[in-house]
């Protein structure tokens, strides 16, 4: 992708069935994004490397009483590069490896990572994100159910941190 601030890698949207297999994916923004809805998701051999957002970020964008997000899964995926630049969870465009956020009354559900290598780990970054609440413009809250992170390093065993909310971090 292009060198510009909103320049998502592969939004995944109002989607069922979908495959993205054997991808290295770089972007300013989000390497995956689903978004309004998606069901039957399978991201699979990837590496991804993001210079200012997340790696996965699910839900930003949630449609109001719609589909849900469900049986998302992520495996055997590479996280060559976060972001450079941290900004704290209290940020609008903060970042972390996986963010899950559900908004606007959105369910999101059966989200699993497993088999997931962090390459480049430096102090400040984040592995992993969830809270419900409102996204920008996308008001309310939703819920977050059955999130699955299984098998995952980093660099060195580096530590990294996780944070999970009911309202959005630091708000």
């Amino acid at each position: 992708n292009g060198k510009v601030l909103n320049d998502d890698g592969i939004d995944v949207c109002r989607s069922e069935g979908v495959t993205i297999r054997n991808s290295f994916i770089r972007t300013q923004d989000d390497c995956i994004a689903p978004k309004w809805w998606c069901r039957n998701l399978l991201v699979e051999d990837c590496a991804l490397w993001t210079d200012w957002a997340n790696a996965v970020r699910i839900g930003w964008e949630c449609d109001p009483g719609g589909g849900v997000f469900e049986n998302l899964t992520f495996r055997n995926i590479e996280v060559a590069h976060l972001s450079m630049e941290k900004r704290p969870a209290s940020h609008e465009w903060f970042n972390s490896c996986f963010c899950v956020q559900a908004s606007n009354g959105q369910l999101i559900r059966g989200v699993r990572f497993e088999n997931v290598n962090v390459q480049t780990v430096e102090p400040g970054d984040v592995l992993f994100v969830a809270y419900s609440g409102s996204c920008g413009s996308y008001l309310g809250g939703g819920s977050i159910d059955g999130v699955t992170l299984r098998n995952v390093s980093t660099a060195e065993g580096a530590k990294m941190t996780t944070r999970l909310a009911a309202e959005k971090p630091g708000q």
